[in-house]
């Protein structure tokens, strides 16, 4: 992948309802940045919110008003971030060693769900001692059986890469990208099998979606485009939009 290609932004909401674009570019010197738009629509400000970090992808936004960063590569860790960039990013190794894509949150469970971008992907949720802190806390990876049922074990030493510590009969997910937790439902894709998953956390059951409904196209798109609009108890105004870009 070239230099300054495979770009992840999202849109925030500020409580000064004034619109905020954070951008995480250039996935080989990594970091993330924002925009800060006024009211009118016009930039009124560009700073960074991470630096140190390598090959950041989608991450996803917290109900307290942070923004967590996701590194992807097998070493990859997440990084919880101050939108406003007063202070630094904080790197949260408990959510686990892996290459992360995306991230959300169950608010009403206190628990998070993440995806893991590679061919051989697990599907992750995380549990803090002490909601919303993110510095300590279970980390499990999901089970499936072949009529859906789910259930999850502790991933084996979270603190090292995942890649080296799977655990036997895990269900695996070809390319995790985005997920997204909606009305007691955590939806997430799959690019590799082009697949839109549902897991129901009320009754744990797994099922898919969706598959590719037309033709797989002749060459890969240079942009796509996944946006989501949060369940109005969550938030009546937040809109979070996540672009990718691959040479």
């Amino acid at each position: 992948m070239a230099p300054g290609a495979g770009r992840r932004r999202g849109t925030a909401p500020t409580r000064r309802r004034l619109g905020l674009h954070l951008e995480q570019r250039d996935p080989l010197a990594g970091g993330a940045g924002a925009l800060r738009f006024d009211a009118t629509g016009e930039i009124d400000g560009a700073y960074r919110i991470l630096t140190g970090t390598s090959q950041n992808c989608a991450g996803g936004p917290t109900p307290w008003g942070t923004w967590l960063s996701c590194e992807e590569h097998p070493f990859g860790q997440v990084h919880e971030c101050d939108i406003t960039g007063t202070s630094p990013g904080v790197v949260k190794p408990a959510l686990g060693m892996f290459a992360h894509e995306a991230v959300t949150v169950d608010p009403g469970r206190g628990q998070l769900y993440l995806t893991e971008d590679t061919r051989d992907g697990r599907f992750y949720r995380f549990t803090p001692d002490a909601y919303p802190s993110l510095s300590s806390g279970l980390l499990e990876v999901l089970f499936a059986d072949p009529a859906g049922s789910v259930s999850r074990q502790p991933a084996l030493a979270p603190d090292q890469p995942q890649s080296l510590n799977r655990l036997a009969g895990a269900k695996v997910f070809n390319g995790g990208e985005g997920v997204w937790f909606d009305s007691d439902h955590v939806y997430f894709t799959t690019k590799g099998d082009d697949r839109v998953w549902d897991l129901d956390i009320a009754t744990q059951r797994l099922s898919v979606c969706t598959t590719r409904l037309l033709p797989a196209p002749t060459r890969r798109s240079p942009a796509s485009t996944i946006s989501w609009s949060p369940a109005p108890a969550t938030s009546s105004s937040a809109r979070t939009e996540a672009t990718s870009r691959s040479s």
